[in-house]
């Protein structure tokens, strides 16, 4: 009965506890120090390939859904979602590009990752 309330006080303390128990009653508590990644891991990488054509590669450890967003000039040109998906590779050619235009990709997925790329 002693070991069920100590694992339920434990339960409610802000910091992880493991709970040891061995038969004679001697409880020990140790701080769980496994931390959980904020982030998930991607790698993402957008580069210039042609005046007016860059490639987009994007990398994950884990299969999850991405939504892409392109934009030219701070204007939404195209955005789409890629469905468990571990990487991809996308070519863009954009239309009307010159010395001072500004392109931009974000990539989001639903367990938080956001990431801005920007040539």
């Amino acid at each position: 009965m002693k070991t069920i309330a100590l694992l339920i006080c434990a339960l409610f303390i802000s910091a992880p506890m493991v709970v040891a128990d061995d038969d004679k009653l001697n409880v020990r508590m140790v701080p769980n120090v496994t931390a959980k990644s904020a982030q998930p891991v991607v790698f993402s990488q957008l580069e210039k390939v042609d005046f007016n054509q860059f490639r987009l590669k994007v990398n994950t450890l884990l299969p999850k859904d991405m939504t892409v967003h392109v934009y030219k000039n701070d204007k939404l040109v195209h955005e789409y979602t890629v469905e468990e998906s571990t990487g991809f590779l996308k070519r863009y050619k954009i239309k009307g590009v010159n010395s001072r235009i500004k392109i931009e990709v974000i990539l989001k997925s639903e367990d938080g990752f956001a990431q801005r790329l920007r040539l």
